[in-house]
């Protein structure tokens, strides 16, 4: 049964914001045998201190991410291994601003040129594309916490031991075949692209291993390369380039609280019988490209790389437990706060249009057979109570802004949503008596 009523439901957030020698120029000579690539990821960062209130200032949640587990059990992270400056070692064949193809790459691209001569071993791109594998083994990292990356397939890779160029990882997830390439203003093919597709369950990461401050004056100039990894001392050398993962969208946690019947009161049976069917968010652009890399903007964040928006779609909140849409009772005491749901993560906007179902249970009679009567040759039948619901629908999408600001990639935030007992619809009526006063007269 839906009916029609006006629905008082109110969501509420708000963020507080948060030099070579001459021995280094002779060719280099393959001593110790090919250095092999491996990688390692950290942590994806959701580490953002997020306060929640309503309109009378009387939620506060703080949040802290809880992301350890992301990259220890992350099956599929899609990784490239690409030259990102000239190293200075040996004179390079080809200089990075005259590159035609950043991702040429026949070991791991067999469509690429074959006969491609103008630098040897195609060695600006090392790796392409490559899957990653789950693993669970900790490694030690300058960084702190990171987990072991290998590679689909017992894949292997290494680097050249002819050192023309330094090498940055990127690495994204959810891992795609469906890539698409961008050619600059002089044809260059400069930026890869991957689709994401987002259905407000899944994750989206992005990350790189590259120089970092802490690293030393030696360190910046040759990493990443075979020379990096041979000429550091033992202690150092046991850690692998780390690809720090960002979540690259926005998430939206909904908790769910009872408002009293009268403003300030603490009157609320009219919400505790309220239970929230579903919550939406409307009109969500569903595929994004997203910018793994890019020759010309090397050093991009992770706030510029989605873009092309398209197929719009409706994110509907699920059950954490359960593939089921979240249903959840209204708490029964004022100041109580649950969380509803799993939440929902989308691109970053400046407003959301969110649309909110709640029922509430309702007696209504109906008719069932009772016995049947073979005088009359038919069945009489009785009244019988039963339990059904009301539906109130918001009669058009809320609007949730964060005051002008963006909903932040990386972030999360909780939504309070107050919820208030329907408010039916009355009429009165009053008429008012006539008044008689003196109209025109008529002589006949």
């Amino acid at each position: 049964m839906k009916k029609i009523g006006l629905l008082s439901a109110v969501a509420f957030a708000s963020l507080a914001f948060v030099g070579c020698s001459e021995s280094e120029l002779a060719p280099a000579r393959d001593e110790a045998g090919p250095t092999e690539i491996t990688l390692a990821g950290g942590p994806a960062s959701l580490y953002a201190d997020v306060s929640i209130r309503n309109r009378s200032d009387r939620r506060r949640a703080i949040i802290h991410g809880d992301n350890d587990e992301i990259v220890e059990t992350i099956p599929n992270l899609g990784v490239f291994c690409l030259a990102r400056e000239v190293q200075g070692s040996n004179p390079a064949p080809t200089q990075m601003q005259n590159i035609q193809n950043w991702f040429q790459n026949t070991f791991t691209n067999p469509d690429a040129d074959m006969d491609n001569t103008s630098v040897p071993n195609n060695m600006f791109c090392l790796i392409h594309n490559l899957k990653s594998t789950r693993t669970t083994r900790e490694v030690v990292a300058k960084s702190g916490k990171a987990y072991e990356i290998t590679w689909d397939k017992d894949t292997v890779a290494y680097y050249p031991t002819t050192l023309f160029y330094n090498y940055d990882f990127f690495a994204y997830y959810p891992y795609t075949d469906e890539l698409r390439y961008k050619k600059n203003g002089k044809g260059q093919n400069h930026r890869v692209e991957a689709a994401v597709r987002i259905d407000g369950r899944t994750d989206v990461l992005w990350g790189r291993a590259t120089v970092t401050d802490d690293m030393t004056e030696w360190e910046k100039k040759y990493a990443y390369s075979a020379k990096y990894f041979r000429e550091q001392d033992s202690v150092s050398i046991t850690t692998n380039p780390v690809v720090k993962l960002e979540h690259v969208l926005t998430r939206m946690r909904f908790l769910v609280t009872p408002g009293a019947t009268v403003e300030g009161g603490s009157d609320i049976r009219e919400a505790k019988d309220m239970t929230v069917e579903k919550i939406a968010i409307c009109n969500v652009n569903s595929k994004h490209w997203m910018t793994v890399a890019d020759l010309d903007n090397i050093d991009m964040k992770a706030d510029m790389l989605l873009s092309d928006p398209s197929e719009p779609v409706d994110l509907v909140l699920w059950d954490e437990e359960k593939d089921t849409v979240a249903v959840m009772k209204c708490p029964q005491e004022l100041n109580d706060t649950v969380t509803m749901g799993e939440g929902i993560m989308l691109p970053p906007a400046r407003e959301y249009k969110i649309q909110i179902i709640l029922s509430r249970p309702v007696q209504k009679t109906i008719q069932v057979q009772d016995y049947y009567d073979n005088d009359l040759e038919k069945w009489v039948m009785k009244d019988v109570v039963v339990w059904d619901k009301e539906l109130y629908v918001s009669e058009s999408p809320l609007v949730m802004g964060n005051g002008g600001k963006i909903f932040a990639q990386g972030k999360c935030y909780d939504i309070v949503i107050t919820i208030h007992g329907p408010k039916q619809i009355g009429l009165g009526a009053t008429l008012k008596e006539w008044e008689t006063e003196q109209g025109p007269t008529f002589e006949l």
